[in-house]
């Protein structure tokens, strides 16, 4: 071997020796795909003096208007509004504040601080959730019809409003055009103005501690809804009526009036309502429309009713049954002008259970021929209940359907100005037991269906002071006479 090939072995061994050698540097551990850092919510200010063009982070940097707040704004942030008042801009197509975002919207009380709107919408949401807005009042400025205090896309979600008035808009006050749910606490709706203005339109209702008034067409169009300790009242035709093309769900109302609406209280279509202490007074007497649906409560579609504990009192009619199931719990149905249960005008099942019915106004005339306090077509039961002083009639079945009457531990008196010369005019089969039918200017009970079937025979009592010297009159219909109802009690003075 040469020379020059041995030292250059030398050399290499002496290299190696002297190097730690890795073929291959080991590969870092896999992280995955990188995170975005989730942003921190934060507080935005706005006051009248701020200005836009500021970073709105700070009291003593705020925005000047809303919009300039809410485009700074991520989910989750608070945008503060200082007490004051918050034109909006001039431009008439953009003079809203657009919210895309999950904010919560913070004003310095409804006494202090106000957005005034020129036109179209005061607060547009678009698609965002859980949006909350309180403690402000947003008062129109506008002649613009279409113009809507706080409005929702379809696109929105759940969207709270809390402390906050809305006022004078003229087409809603507030609009959800989607179907989640718009819940109101202790919020103030007035006066939306032009033809067809209403309150509230949202399809599913939460609504608390609140008052919705002087709207010209509606209060509320709700086809779901919860309510609890609010008033509605003095709105030109409904207090509470469905969705546009969306029939009547579910309807829980609780602690809350329906008082001087022009046309009824309220238009159930479908679905189950229940009311537990409500007052429903005077509604249906604004003169509108043809009269034939004026009243506290109009039912259609097999609507399904339950009063409980609550009072129905000096309406046009109480309540008007286009078929469906009605059932009046521990209740007063009293001074209504035009019947306080209208159930001609379709097959409906009637129930009165402990309850008054009173001092009703039931007049026949050439549009209701067969008015009485209770009218019933079709399944009428009443239990432990008092009927008195009511002017027209006491009960009428009229029985188109073909169901019957039960009638039990109950008393009808006073009736006046009778329609049928009967305080209870009965057709189809019926059954009345342990009542009182006395001191009415009436035959007690005119059967004018084909029979009373297997009723009346237990504890019946027809007093003598019933205004007609019979009882129970016969008519063309009711061939056999009284015998059908033999073993009924007759006395001078049921007390």
């Amino acid at each position: 071997m040469n020379t020059k090939v041995r030292l250059f072995l030398i050399c290499f061994s002496i290299l190696l020796s002297a190097c730690e050698f890795t073929p291959f540097a080991p590969l870092p551990p896999d992280l995955g795909p990188a995170v975005s850092a989730i942003p921190v919510p934060i507080n935005l200010y706005v006051a009248p003096a701020g200005d836009d063009a500021n970073s709105c982070t700070s009291v003593s940097n705020p925005c000047q208007t809303l919009q300039g707040a809410a485009d700074k704004a991520d989910d989750g942030d608070t945008i503060n509004m200082a007490a004051g008042t918050y034109p909006t801009m001039d431009t008439a197509i953009a003079n809203w504040a657009e919210i895309h975002k999950q904010v919560t919207i913070v004003g310095a009380g409804m006494d202090t601080t106000f957005l005034n709107i020129g036109t179209y919408y005061g607060l547009l949401i678009v698609g965002a959730d859980d949006v909350v807005i309180r403690d402000l009042t947003i008062r129109n400025r506008s002649t613009e019809w279409a113009s809507t205090g706080i409005g929702f896309d379809d696109a929105a979600g759940n969207a709270s409003i809390e402390n906050v008035r809305v006022q004078g808009f003229p087409s809603r006050a507030i609009r959800h055009d989607g179907t989640a749910q718009l819940s109101l606490t202790n919020v103030s709706i007035e006066g939306s103005s032009f033809a067809g203005a209403s309150g509230v339109q949202a399809q599913n209702c939460a609504i608390h501690d609140s008052e919705i008034r002087d709207n010209n067409n509606a209060g509320l169009l709700c086809s779901t809804l919860v309510m609890e300790d609010s008033v509605v009242e003095n709105n030109g035709w409904f207090g509470l009526i469905p969705y546009p093309d969306v029939p009547t769900s579910s309807i829980s109302i609780r602690d809350s009036r329906f008082l001087h609406n022009g046309y009824a209280a309220m238009s159930i279509s479908g679905g189950a309502t229940t009311l537990t202490r409500v007052t429903i007074n005077a509604n249906g007497l604004g003169g509108l429309g043809s009269g034939l649906e004026r009243s506290g409560v109009l039912m259609s579609n097999r609507a399904s009713l339950e009063l409980i504990n609550s009072a129905l009192t000096a309406n046009y009619r109480g309540i008007i049954m286009r078929g469906g199931w009605l059932v009046v719990r521990s209740s007063q149905l009293s001074g209504n002008l035009n019947a306080a249960i209208d159930g001609a005008w379709a097959e409906s099942t009637i129930s009165v259970i402990d309850s008054e019915v009173a001092d009703n106004n039931a007049t026949p005339d050439s549009r209701f021929p067969d008015l009485a306090a209770i009218v019933a077509n079709g399944s009428l039961t009443i239990r432990g209940s008092t009927i008195n002083g009511n002017s027209g009639g006491a009960i009428n079945h009229v029985n188109y359907s073909g169901s019957g009457a039960t009638i039990i531990e109950t008393s009808i008196e006073g009736t006046v100005n009778p329609s049928r010369n009967a305080a209870v005019s009965l057709a189809g089969q019926t059954l009345i037991e342990r009542s009182l039918i006395a001191n009415n200017e009436a035959t007690g009970i005119w059967s004018y269906g084909p029979h009373l079937g297997k009723g009346c025979a237990t504890g019946l009592l027809l007093s003598q002071r019933n205004w007609a010297s019979a009882h129970v009159k016969a008519t063309s219909r009711n061939p056999r006479k009284p015998k059908e109802i033999a073993g009924c009690v007759t006395t001078g003075d049921p007390t």
